[in-house]
């Protein structure tokens, strides 16, 4: 459970600053709704606000992001779990 506020937190913080380097002026509800809703949110804000293209980056990258912290939580879950068996 804290993870994933933790990772809530941190993909409305990305999509905040994001926004500023890229000077939008106007993100509306897309912070909110990525980090409520993730997996639709960010390649939401990344089509609209940048085209296919772009968009198509930043949800690759988002992908990639989501993969390796899985893969990471698996790791260190699997490393736990044998410690104490």
């Amino acid at each position: 459970m804290p993870h994933t506020l933790f990772i809530s937190f941190c993909c409305f913080a990305w999509c905040k600053s994001h926004g500023k380097e890229n000077a939008i002026t106007h993100l509306g509800y897309f912070p909110l709704f990525c980090a409520l809703i993730g997996f639709i949110g960010i390649p939401a804000y990344g089509y609209s606000k940048f085209g296919f293209e772009q968009g198509s980056k930043i949800f690759g990258g988002f992908l990639a992001c989501l993969f390796a912290a899985t893969l990471q939580l698996g790791v260190v879950d699997f490393g736990v779990s044998a410690a104490y068996a």
